[in-house]
């Protein structure tokens, strides 16, 4: 993942622009459809562009982009809000992604394996 994302100080609006910016860049560089899923599920909640709903709006843009190139989307029914809010904490505070990236293959595999049988 770009560090230069991850340090810039998101108190001002031309630093967000600035950040979605070099973020939409760094998606659009991406071949593999799920590098590019999970960056915009972990960044856009991380940048928190809008005034309200960014964990939302990240995981609709990251269904987006599975949709547009015909792979399973993720309903994150099996994840309770422990599990998620955990992940979150864990990467807002240490930019750590482990535990968004498990989550991230157990709702691939949760939705391909009960929407797509």
């Amino acid at each position: 993942m770009n560090p230069i994302l991850l340090t810039i100080n998101l108190n001002k609006r031309k630093d967000i622009v600035s950040a979605m910016s070099k973020f939409s860049i760094l998606i659009e560089k991406q071949k593999n459809v799920f590098e590019k899923t999970f960056l915009a599920l972990v960044m856009i909640a991380y940048v928190q562009p809008f005034k309200d709903g960014n964990k939302r709006t990240s995981r609709i843009v990251s269904n987006g982009i599975l949709y547009a190139n015909d792979c399973a989307t993720l309903s994150y029914r099996d994840v309770t809000v422990k599990e998620y809010k955990k992940a979150t904490i864990i990467f807002y505070e240490q930019n750590n992604v482990h535990y968004f990236k498990e989550i991230f293959k157990s709702q691939f595999a949760f939705s391909t394996t009960n929407y797509f049988q």
